[in-house]
């Protein structure tokens, strides 16, 4: 990939400083970005990139520092402010209203200077605004049924009629599959060449050298290092982004018995629903079984059986060697067994309650004394689970919502430690998630596994099957098609068997 062109940027970030009470969010950061150049922006979770985006989208105010736009002075001080400067934000939670038309997301809040909405001129405008995203879909569909990657594209071709100079793109591809990320990426290089600056966050490495022509890194709210992409790779930006090498650690076996020598924590026999057909798997304690495969193969379907969210269908699940006969999550946690779900702002957190009342949430009789929650046992509870995972927050006051991606992640996961479950269901826990983070939660598990945790995952990246997990189930058209392990096996030959060419 060619390197970006030099002379006068496009937007150019000068000391900037945000401090909130107990941290410090960004500390004297500088960067600067030119006219069809598109820069990574990488840093592991609470290192400043929400921050610095947030100040570049008008969303908040630096303490100190400014930011230019073609060398003069902006002042971004709401987010009309920031598009009128020509900074444009697709932000991670994409803001798509579901209820509302396509062509109605593409045009929410923009005035129409003569006062009309006419249906057929919105409809022609939105039609070219997804063509410039390479899209033909229908401006008048219900915007709730498209899938992620067209959701995505919808966000971007409405930023697109901004006319933004310079694009961020916040995590744009944690929700797609690998096929609609090689898509978003040929969009992504269109954008750069057509001379739009583009900022492009995302923890999935893989991702960088195929789109960025440079790379800035954060760490700890300072700016570590910029790089043109022809001049690093992939090691040196971990390290950057760490403050150290990040050890490769190849799969650990479970040291203990052959797993089929250990007690069933987990059984699903002859599970059928109109997305699972006969399925079986088993889970021992101590083990951990990672299940893969390609979007529509019934994954996430297994996940919503195990937890009691799927009702009405056949065969059975087995916790402990009891068979459940009441299929709710209620009853899943008094068996002891606890659910990371893939979407964890919307479905595993409680965005208004604190870090510690998250915590404690599936335990209250932990934390309380004769129905009434003790202070003192919630957060001596809640400080067990923030230092076992290494969540970091300021407090645990603060509001959960405030942590970053990996430390929220951490929050859903010590909520069910916290309740002593013995068979963790965890649903693409890394979705967001930066290198580090990643390491540190397998790492946890890893030692809980030799506890007799069973824990049954659906890793985001493949190649995270190889990092944990003792077994691998790969899954296609709501069967078990392949068990393995890490050591007889290779992502390749995952691939290939997830989408039908073994």
């Amino acid at each position: 990939m060619e390197r970006a062109a030099t002379g006068q940027a496009v937007l150019a970030v000068q000391d900037l400083a945000k401090y909130y009470p107990g941290t410090t969010a960004l500390n004297g950061v500088s960067l600067m970005v030119h006219a069809g150049e598109v820069r990574a922006l990488l840093g592991k979770n609470g290192a400043g990139k929400s921050t610095l985006v947030k100040i570049l989208s008008g969303v908040e105010q630096p303490d100190r520092g400014k930011v230019l736009v073609d060398g003069r002075p902006a002042t971004l001080s709401v987010p009309a402010k920031a598009r009128e400067e020509g900074i444009v934000t697709v932000h991670q939670d994409l803001g798509i209203l579901p209820d509302l038309s396509i062509a109605e997301n593409l045009f929410l809040g923009r005035r129409n200077p003569l006062g009309v909405v006419r249906q057929g001129t919105r409809t022609q405008a939105a039609k070219r605004l997804l063509a410039r995203v390479g899209s033909d879909l229908d401006p008048r569909a219900r915007a709730g049924e498209l899938s992620p990657h067209n959701q995505q594209l919808v966000a971007i071709a409405r930023a697109l009629g901004d006319e933004p100079r310079v694009l961020i793109l916040d995590e744009p591809t944690s929700a797609l599959h690998s096929s609609e990320v090689d898509r978003l990426l040929e969009l992504v290089r269109a954008l750069a060449a057509e001379g739009t600056a583009i900022i492009y966050i995302s923890h999935r490495l893989d991702e960088i050298p195929r789109v960025a022509n440079s790379v800035t890194v954060l760490r700890d709210g300072r700016h570590i290092a910029t790089t043109p992409w022809d001049e690093t790779d992939i090691d040196t930006v971990v390290a950057q982004m760490l403050g150290r090498t990040l050890e490769r650690e190849s799969a650990r076996p479970n040291p203990t018995d052959d797993a089929t020598a250990r007690p069933e924590a987990l059984t699903l026999r002859d599970v059928t629903t109109t997305k699972l057909r006969r399925f079986n798997l088993t889970v021992h304690r101590g083990e951990i079984v990672g299940l893969w495969g390609m979007p529509g193969c019934g994954r996430s379907e297994v996940f919503r059986v195990c937890f009691g969210l799927r009702k009405g269908h056949k065969g059975v699940v087995t916790v402990n060697g009891e068979p459940l006969k009441r299929h709710n999550p209620a009853a899943r946690i008094r068996a002891a067994m606890g659910f990371s779900p893939d979407d964890r702002k919307r479905d595993g957190l409680v965005s208004g309650m604190s870090v510690a009342e998250n915590l404690v949430l599936a335990c209250p009789k932990k934390v309380s004394r004769w129905g009434v929650i003790s202070p003192r046992r919630q957060r001596r509870l809640a400080q067990t689970e923030v230092e076992r995972l290494g969540i970091k927050t300021a407090s645990l006051r603060v509001s959960v919502g405030a942590l970053s991606g990996g430390n929220q992640q951490k929050v859903v996961v010590g909520r069910w430690l916290a309740s002593s479950s013995r068979v963790l269901l965890l649903d693409e826990p890394t979705k967001g998630v930066d290198v580090g983070a990643k390491a540190e939660l397998y790492r946890v598990l890893r030692d809980l596994r030799e506890s007799g945790l069973a824990v049954l995952v659906a890793p985001t990246e493949v190649e995270e099957l190889f990092t944990a997990c003792d077994r691998i189930l790969v899954m296609r058209d709501g069967l078990v098609v392949l068990e393995t392990t890490p050591t007889r096996t290779t992502p390749e030959t995952l691939m290939a068997v997830a989408m039908g060419r073994d």
